[in-house]
Formats: C-alpha cells, structure tokens, sequence
C-alpha cells in the first residue's frame, strides 16, 4: 500500500480494508506503512498512528538531509563514510596477510558493517576468516576462492573487481589512516542509527523516559565497547 497526500502538509491516515492489519500515514507526500500487530507489541495504540508515522517521516527526511517540501530539489544528504578509504583500505589486505592482521587491530572481526558498501563489508568478513584459519599468507586467487566457496564471488564484482582492488597498491604509510577512517565513519554510522531508534521509542504512548534513558545508556556503552574490540 502506497498513498501521497493530496491535502498539503495535513497529516493523516487510512486503515487497509481488505485485512485491518495495516495502516498508512501520509503526510508531506511521503507515506509510511504500519503494521497493526508491530504496533501493539511495541506499546503504540494505533489511534496515535499519525504521530508514529510523522516521526518516522521526519527522522527519515533528516537523515537525508531534506527540508521543506517534498518536492525539494536539495541534494541527499547520505551518512558518513569514506568509500575510497574502503577500497585502497581491502586492496591493502587482499594483497597481504600481515596487513590483514595488523587492520584486525583498528577493525573488530565482529564489526564488517563499519564498511559502508555491502560487498566490501564481505571481503572484510572473507579475509577476516582467511587470516584466523588459513595459511601464513594468501594472494588474490586465495581470496576469490574463499569467497567463491561462499557464493560470494558474484555479489562483490567478481574477479575483476577483486584485481582492480589489488592493483590500488596503497602506500604502506597510508594504510593505517584508511583503516582509522573506516573505523570512525562507521562508529559514527552506528551512532546515527541508534539516535533514531531512541527518538522514535520516545514517542511510544506507553514510553517510560527513565527506561528510555537507561537503554540509550546501555546501547551506548556497547557501542564505546565495541570501540575497544580487537582482533
């Protein structure tokens, strides 16, 4: 179910008839759609749907750094991250082992979501599992196997993408300074992404702010924990 509102910046909302189990919230010419179980799990009363879904509208127009109306021509504004850090960061690791395991100690194992593009946050994952179980060393044969093994292969580019990596030849100096910017970009990204949990829990009917207070206290500790995790 998709709706734009055609009553200017008024918010409001409709309830699927077919089945009753999902609601749309329009407002602005975005719409976001609700589930009426997810609602009732979480402590909204699906009466306050419109003051949800305006919530998430707007957390989402943040993000992407919208303003006014919908019809907006400013550009997108996308969370932070350093793509080409990314690349010459993996061409570094896929051409060597011990810089592989020298990046384990700025980059937790646990951690391949700090890489912004989804295929590289699995190459990271691939040569993480290659420097914890494999031999001394390994080339890029090595590392295409791997992910071929994983069904992977495909999903990041092939082959070719693989060698283009490799032939980045990132200068030794620099290869720390790609790995520190990985690491920051994404604490920041994680950060961004529990903001919005928090905000959006705040406006729960049923919300408590001292058990909001305490959570955001905990998510934020095993962020500063994460912080500290090495390979």
């Amino acid at each position: 179910m998709n709706a734009e509102s055609d009553r200017g910046g008024e918010p409001f909302f409709f309830q699927d008839d077919r089945s009753g189990d999902e609601i749309a919230v329009c407002t602005n010419g975005y719409s976001v759609e609700l589930e009426v179980d997810d609602l009732q799990r979480f402590g909204f009363d699906p009466e306050n749907a419109i003051e949800l879904g305006e919530t998430i509208i707007a957390l989402a127009r943040g993000l992407l750094g919208e303003e006014g109306d919908a019809g907006s021509t400013k550009a997108p504004r996308l969370p932070p991250r350093d793509e080409a850090a990314e690349r010459a960061l993996l061409g570094a690791m896929i051409n060597s082992a011990a810089v592989t395991r020298q990046i384990l100690g700025i980059i937790s194992p646990e951690r391949p979501g700090w890489f912004w593009l989804p295929d590289h946050g699995k190459i990271f994952e691939v040569l993480v599992h290659l420097a914890r179980h494999s031999a001394p060393d390994w080339g890029l044969t090595s590392v295409a196997n791997a992910l071929w093994l994983r069904g992977l292969l495909e999903f990041v580019g092939g082959e070719t993408y693989l060698q283009w990596l490799a032939e980045l030849r990132t200068e030794p100096a620099e290869i720390e300074g790609c790995a520190e910017r990985v690491r920051k970009y994404g604490r920041l990204r994680d950060l961004i992404v529990l903001a919005g949990q928090i905000g959006a829990s705040a406006y729960a009917p049923l919300g408590d702010p001292d058990a909001l207070i305490s959570e955001a206290r905990r998510r934020l500790a095993e962020l500063a924990n994460a912080a500290e995790e090495r390979g």
